[in-house]
């Protein structure tokens, strides 16, 4: 892992970008300087994202007031986390048998759960997303979104940001051990972070019919609403997980 550089280091990969950058309440953060439209930020986060996540800093994308929020509470600094580290996986895979336990506490009928579970068994070879079809969910949601750049790596954002624990929503720890060990699989790193959703890129989406089925129950268990109030059905995440952005949201 990258070690984490000074502010001023930061500020010299900006340089190219400085105009649309200022520190941002806690001097140890920056953000674009107005709220951009959504295609606009993307086109800035590829410009800035490659410069600083190799100074162990990164980029996420936010609601303009998830911003003020931040301002307001202050960044949490999370205890940095190997995402190639072989206790990523165990620490991962004993939060996602949490939270299947507490999917079945909650649920008051479990027939549902056991015909998603049925229909992993269905699932088979991962389909080649069509990529020109592809796009984020807040390119078409949203009005406009800030870019900040926190000091942290870039499995740890929405951890940084203190995003969880609402609406049956992760808290930090599973954020930060969750985000961290996808990285470490799939390339897949936050974003966008709203309100009540986040958004991931994906490097590397499963390859395989057991990788495939693998990430839906885990992706399920994490965020059922993704399913309930989404998809449907487990076969239809498989579709939505082959593409290269992943969606979470919790009504």
């Amino acid at each position: 892992m990258a070690s984490i550089a000074s502010a001023d280091t930061i500020r010299a990969q900006l340089a190219d970008d400085a105009a649309a950058f200022q520190p941002a309440g806690d001097p140890t953060v920056f953000l674009a300087g107005k709220p951009l439209p959504p295609n606009s930020a993307l086109a800035l986060r590829a410009r800035v994202h490659p410069r600083v996540v190799a100074h162990g800093w990164s980029t996420i994308l936010v609601d303009p007031s998830e911003h003020d929020a931040l301002v307001d509470r202050g960044l949490l600094l999370p205890e940095p986390i190997d995402p190639d580290a072989a206790s990523t996986g165990a620490e991962a895979r004993a939060l996602f048998e949490s939270l299947e336990q507490q999917l079945i506490e909650d649920l008051d009928d479990e027939s549902g759960l056991d015909e998603h579970r049925s229909a992993l068994a269905e699932i088979g070879e991962p389909s080649p997303a069509d990529e020109a079809a592809s796009a984020f969910h807040f390119e078409s949601h949203e009005k406009s979104v800030r870019l900040l750049i926190l000091p942290v790596s870039e499995h740890l954002t929405v951890a940084a940001l203190g995003f969880g624990g609402f609406n049956d929503a992760p808290d930090e720890q599973t954020n930060r051990v969750v985000h961290a060990y996808w990285r470490g699989l799939y390339g897949a790193v936050p974003v966008y972070v709203g309100g009540d959703y986040l958004e991931f890129a994906v490097a590397r989406p499963p390859t395989t019919a057991s990788s495939l089925r693998k990430l839906c129950w885990e992706q399920y268990v994490y965020c059922n609403d993704i399913v309930e109030q989404g998809t449907q059905t487990l076969d239809g995440l498989a579709l939505e997980l082959c593409k290269h952005q992943w969606f979470f949201w919790w009504d």
